[in-house]
């Protein structure tokens, strides 16, 4: 009987050459190549996709990583269209189409709040919160010194922030549902003037008419404007002063929560900034952790040892792949330095020893290979590494997944670093679980111990396998091994 029974296997359109599996969620990651372009897709286990992104072509994406809470997938990519925005298309850029302009400007800058200013905020809102909880318990946390009451200030910056993102939010759509109503009367006493027929879609109401003329009057007047138009109710909150025309409180809700507040209720709910930018509470909330988290970093970092460099394996022997793990005050790194060797490093109690783990002939495990050539190393969870090994002589071109417990590894088989005593993994074949796949050269791993999952991707058929680690594949399931895998 084989070990890890397989949930999926689907043909993949293109070359993938990065895969990484969400830490909370039934997902995974691909990004594929193919035909001069390349896509992010997000697949659940059923292989249904639930997510792709197609960047521009000449965006180069470099890498992808989940955020802890499998919240976020973070995509690295280099691009030089900052750098060709600031030199070239700014100095040649001339100010045509007014309207559609100052709209794309609006737009980009709200798109740029709620997309990612909002998403900060609100990602350090529970960071702060996190380390509150941590001030509160003392047993555990004492050592730190995190004041509770700089914590409590700290959140409530960080939340006054993110209000005034949201009222920056409103002003932008605001002035934007005037700057409409005020271009399409001007086309339209335009197209008077020239005594053309009006469309349809300029026919003039009176809500519009009332807004173009606030409009008018708020931007036009001399006192307001002595320059021209005077279009800073949005650009005033991204200056460091104070605001020169706050919003009205009758039209935030949040100020007239706060005018029905009894007096001495300041510290329960989040405090309002009325004259304050957001540019300003910026600082000032940078200020603020930077006050609670500067000391405590100072002296966290003056209670760890210092750090070394860990020679594992010549360079020209590295073969790029290296992950790393911590259990119970212990840190695991895995580092595979070449296609016979794979190098575990242990780090406890400051001292650093490593053992040598080395694919022979896999005796006494029924995979039936020659001399196995190892492709990827990862590990599985806090107790298992996953091994992705093939065997070149065989006419199947054949792969084996091979799962080697940690605890097996005997504290005696660790040396010192640089040692070039090797441990045949054949040593543990009563504890190790494994799956052989005819016809399906594997070329790269990802693993999720997490969500108990497994999946291989093979370059030459362009596919990846999906394995249920906790299943074991039944005998009329092995007969399908042989087969040629389905193309979907």
């Amino acid at each position: 009987m084989e070990h890890f029974r397989q949930v999926v296997e689907r043909h993949i359109s293109g070359d993938v050459t990065f895969m990484t599996w969400n830490p909370q969620h039934d997902l995974i990651a691909l990004l594929v190549r193919g035909n001069g372009t390349q896509e992010v897709v997000i697949h659940r286990l059923s292989w249904d996709i639930t997510w792709a992104y197609k960047p521009a072509e000449a965006v180069d994406i470099t890498s992808m990583a989940w955020r802890p809470d499998g919240k976020v997938l973070c995509v690295g990519y280099t691009s030089d269209e900052l750098q060709n925005f600031l030199l070239e298309d700014l100095k040649a850029h001339e100010l045509k189409k007014f309207a559609a302009s100052v709209e794309s400007m609006y737009l980009e800058l709200y798109k740029l709040i709620h997309g990612h200013l909002l998403g900060v905020l609100v990602a350090l809102f529970s960071h702060v919160d996190d380390l509150s909880s941590m001030a509160r318990w003392k047993e555990q946390f004492a050592f730190v010194h995190l004041s509770e009451h700089e914590l409590a200030e700290c959140l409530q910056t960080v939340s006054a922030t993110a209000l005034k993102a949201l009222e920056v939010q409103e002003a932008i759509e605001a002035n934007l549902r005037e700057l409409r109503c005020f271009f399409t009367w001007l086309q339209r006493e335009m197209l008077i003037l020239c005594d053309e027929k009006l469309p349809a879609t300029l026919s003039k109401s009176a809500r519009e008419v009332e807004s173009v003329v606030s409009f008018l009057e708020e931007n036009l007047r001399g006192d307001a404007a002595p320059h021209g138009f005077s279009l800073d109710r949005v650009g005033q909150y991204l200056l460091d002063e104070d605001l020169r025309r706050p919003s009205e409180a009758s039209s935030s809700l949040w100020a007239k929560l706060h005018d029905l507040l009894p007096p001495g209720s300041e510290g329960v709910v989040v405090p309002r900034f009325p004259d304050k930018s957001l540019r300003q509470l910026l600082r000032q909330m940078e200020s603020s952790v930077e006050r609670v988290l500067r000391p405590q970093a100072v002296h966290l970092n003056a209670h760890l040892s210092d750090a070394r460099f860990l020679p594992v394996a010549p360079v020209s022997e590295s073969r790029g792949s290296f992950c790393f793990r911590s259990v119970q005050r212990t840190l695991y790194a895995l580092c595979v330095c070449s296609s016979q060797q794979a190098v575990l490093v242990r780090v406890r109690d400051g001292e650093a020893q490593q053992v040598t783990l080395e694919l022979g002939r896999m005796e006494g495990i029924p995979l039936h290979g020659a001399q196995h050539r190892l492709v990827d190393a990862s590990f599985y969870d806090d107790g298992w590494l996953t091994l992705l090994a093939c065997d070149p002589a065989a006419e199947t071109e054949s792969s084996a997944l091979v799962q080697v417990p940690l605890a097996a590894i005997d504290d005696g088989l660790y040396q010192p670093l640089g040692s070039s005593h090797a441990v045949d993994v054949a040593r543990f074949a009563d504890e190790l679980l494994f799956r052989r796949m005819e016809h399906f050269h594997c070329t790269l791993l990802a693993v999720s111990g997490h969500r108990r999952v497994s999946a291989l991707y093979s370059a030459q058929l362009q596919s990846v396998r999906v394995f249920e680690m906790d299943a074991a594949e039944d005998e009329s399931d092995d007969s399908d091994e042989t087969a040629s895998p389905p193309s979907q």
